[in-house]
């Protein structure tokens, strides 16, 4: 696993690793007065799957 996001102000932290068809993720994010720690496990094909869907030019015409 290799950390991936550093921001201004409070540090992001993303870990990622193949587990078979799985993604493992950690997210960690750091601010001076608060830390937020989480772990999942996620199917990328169900993620891409998703993604696609909400991001289908049908909901896109809600940002313009």
């Amino acid at each position: 696993m290799s950390p991936g996001i550093r921001r201004s102000g409070k540090n992001t932290y993303i870990y990622a690793q193949a587990r078979g068809n799985d993604m493992k993720l950690l997210l960690v994010s750091v601010e001076p007065d608060e830390a937020v720690v989480m772990q999942l496990k996620v199917d990328p094909d169900k993620l891409n799957a998703f993604i696609n869907e909400h991001t289908s030019e049908s909901h896109r015409h809600h940002d313009k």
